[in-house]
């Protein structure tokens, strides 16, 4: 099962795909991002964010919300823990056209949109 949340094309989606066992929702700020699994733990599933494509370079605090709504996803199955699996930025070149009020024209413009995935585990 999959569910995408979006409120409007700018905001940023989640999505999750049970692999395991879910259980009791649990609060978000109970949800610890970690960078590696320990050695025993339970897999529930694996949550994906997306941000928006921006045309300005993308900073901190989207890598950081984008955390947020992981970890909401993931208490939502009953995770206690993130394992944090793959972040990065994709890029693409769209071609713009504008008009400034006497002239237009076309120029290309870059969108950079930054994914990032993890793993949803409950540890004892």
């Amino acid at each position: 099962m999959t569910a995408v949340l979006t409120a409007c094309t700018s905001a940023p989606t989640v999505e999750h795909q049970v692999t395991g066992q879910t259980r009791p929702a649990v609060s978000p700020a109970d949800v610890l991002f970690i960078q590696h699994a320990p050695e025993q733990f339970q897999e529930i599933g694996i949550v994906s964010a997306q941000s928006h494509k921006s045309s300005t370079s993308l900073d901190e605090s989207v890598t950081d919300a984008l955390i947020e709504l992981l970890k909401a996803e993931a208490a939502a199955l009953g995770a206690n823990a993130v394992v944090m699996t793959y972040l990065g930025d994709e890029s693409e070149t769209v071609r713009v056209n504008f008009y400034d009020g006497t002239q237009g024209g076309a120029r290309d413009e870059i969108r950079i949109q930054r994914h990032i995935q993890g793993l949803a585990i409950y540890v004892e």
